[in-house]
């Protein structure tokens, strides 16, 4: 292992890494949640409008239409907890992963740029 190896291996295990690891976590988080916030407020909209402009939306079809859309807005929760419960359980392993490529693709286009090419 060369010295260029060694100072990546304990930047892995830096206090800076860990933290870039959380950032990256709390980002995906957010745009998770973001996402089923979204999906609640898009399907209440058209549910809404569904109905007041439908006349045949009331009934069995609103029946349809309450349970259909509950289902899929409750699945689509589902998922988005159970994702969000697994990346903060496994963060480390997962992003640690992430970052390593991200940091080498930085580091491959800077070296192609400069015309350093590997």
């Amino acid at each position: 292992m060369n010295q260029e190896d060694t100072k990546k291996q304990e930047y892995y295990q830096s206090k800076e890494f860990k933290e870039r690891i959380h950032r990256m976590f709390i980002r995906d988080t957010i745009w998770g949640w973001g996402f089923v916030a979204w999906l609640w407020a898009t399907y209440a909209f058209v549910l809404i409008v569904t109905l007041t402009q439908s006349e045949y939306a009331w009934g069995e079809v609103l029946i349809a239409l309450l349970v259909g859309g509950f289902l899929v807005c409750i699945y689509n929760t589902g998922a988005i907890a159970a994702m969000v419960r697994h990346y903060r359980d496994d963060k480390d392993f997962i992003y640690t992963v992430d970052l390593r490529h991200l940091d080498e693709y930085r580091s491959l286009k800077l070296d192609l740029e400069y015309g350093k090419k590997k």
